[in-house]
Parts: C-alpha cells; sequence; structure tokens
C-alpha cells in the first residue's frame, strides 16, 4: 500500500466533540487528506449537552447544513467531519447504514445539502451479514469534491448469493472475483442490468432525495417474482370450501351416533 508505518498519527477519541488537534493543523497546512477510508460506529449518540450543542452550530465542519443531526445518531456528523477534513480532489470511502441514504427530518435537510454540493459518487449496497455481530443492512458511499458530472452510480453488490458471496461461518465474504466486479461496475461506470443505475439529479429530486428508491426500484436485485394467478386461487378457495363442509358434515354425523 506504500504507506510509511513509521509515519502514522494515532488519536483516541471522540472526534465529533473533541477533533484532533493535528488534524486541524493538517489541514491548515495541507488542505486536507487526499484519501480517507472509515467505518464508524453505526447510528451512535454523539452526547453533546447544552454547552457543546452551541460550540457545534459554529463549528465550520456542520455549518452551512440548516442544522445539527440528531442526538442519538451521528452518522451524517460522521460524513460532515469527514467531508470538512477531505481535500477537493480527494476521496473520501466510507460503510454505513442504510438509514443514510432515507431517513427524514433534519437528516434529509442534511442529506439534501451533500447531493445539492454534488459530493456523493457512488453507493454501493453491501450483502448482508458481512461484518461480524452486525444485522444492520452496510452500505458504501463514495464522496468526491471534484465532480465533473452530476449523477450518482448505484452498484448492487446484495443479491449475488451463490455467485460471488461465500458463506463462512454465518457471514457473508466478498472473495477476489466479488471486488473485482464490483471495481469493474465502478469503473466503467454505465448501466448493468441488474447490477447498476446511473442516477440524474433530476431523478433524485423526482424521488425527493431517498437515494433507498434507486436500489428498490431502479435496479431488480430479486429474484424474479413468482406470477399468482388469481383466478386460480379462487378455484382452489372454492373447491377447499366445499371439501371442508362435506367433513363438517361427516363429523356432525358421528358425533350424532356417538350420542
Amino acid at each position: 500500500m506504500n504507506v510509511d508505518y513509521n509515519n502514522i498519527n494515532l488519536s483516541c477519541g471522540n472526534v465529533l466533540t473533541h477533533p484532533d488537534k493535528q488534524h486541524l493543523e493538517f489541514i491548515k497546512s495541507e488542505g486536507g487528506f487526499d484519501i480517507i477510508v472509515a467505518n464508524p460506529p453505526y447510528s451512535q449518540k454523539w452526547h453533546l449537552n447544552n454547552k457543546e450543542d452551541k460550540v457545534a452550530e459554529n463549528d465550520p465542519r456542520f455549518k452551512g447544513y440548516d442544522g445539527l443531526t440528531l442526538k442519538s445518531r451521528a452518522d451524517l456528523a460522521f460524513i460532515q467531519h469527514m467531508l470538512y477534513y477531505l481535500k477537493k480532489d480527494g476521496i473520501c470511502v466510507v460503510a454505513l447504514p442504510h438509514g443514510v441514504l432515507f431517513r427524514d427530518g433534519i437528516e434529509k435537510t442534511i442529506r439534501q445539502q451533500i447531493i445539492k454540493n454534488n459530493y456523493i459518487d457512488t453507493i454501493i449496497n453491501l450483502p448482508t451479514n458481512i461484518f461480524f455481530n452486525m444485522d444492520l443492512d452496510i452500505c458504501i458511499i463514495v464522496f468526491k469534491k471534484q465532480r465533473t458530472d452530476q449523477n450518482i452510480l448505484f452498484i448492487e453488490a446484495s443479491q449475488e448469493c451463490g455467485s460471488i458471496i461465500q458463506s463462512k461461518k454465518n457471514k457473508n465474504i466478498l472473495n477476489e472475483n466479488n471486488i473485482n466486479d464490483i471495481l469493474n461496475w465502478y469503473f466503467k461506470r454505465e448501466n448493468v442490468i441488474n447490477k447498476t443505475y446511473i442516477a440524474s439529479q433530476e431523478e433524485i429530486i423526482k424521488h425527493d432525495y431517498d437515494l433507498m428508491t434507486f436500489f428498490k426500484q431502479y435496479i431488480n436485485s430479486s429474484e424474479e417474482e413468482e406470477v399468482i394467478d388469481y383466478s386460480q386461487l379462487k378455484k382452489e378457495e372454492h373447491f377447499f370450501n366445499e371439501k371442508m363442509n362435506e367433513y363438517k358434515k361427516i363429523i356432525e354425523l358421528m358425533v350424532e351416533e356417538l350420542e
């Protein structure tokens, strides 16, 4: 990975309420980070008190979004934090729960502003049970600040069971072929039936900034649904009702004989 392991800065703490001072200095001197990769705690409280609320409202990381995200869920706050630390030509890749794609209220307001800023490049829907002890549905979101187009690429990687996902110890894993497929879809950036969809800003606005819609409605990731013949069901229902009536009469006769 060409990482200089002798030049690593490790910090431990709450980055939302107490951002690292060295990171802040790095932004001033270098303009931010070229690459940010994160798997933050999902839907966790970030424990702001009234005093910290006032500080956070004026924090440059959270300004320009028409309010602070919920105290009970820090997902959007982590995104805002990372976008602030990202260079203009950098890339940020974050694993997050599906809720960030569709939740309403202030979270929708913040998501809407991020979309209007054209920061979301790609969203990858992951298989369930891909992390240990985690039953939430997870996606990967790729953020870029300097983008040449206004669309978002959606990649459906959650329903390839039996071909690209292997089951191991109650955990789904992405093997090398799976990862290569996802990277291929990512770099080609084109519509692939049942795999990818490129959504325009107009489509996103039409669906009221609900990004989960594009996995549900535009990418057919599920198996082909069974066609239900309702007329046949009616016939079967009539047949079973007749049979039930016959059995009831037989039971009644048997009871009478016993009496």
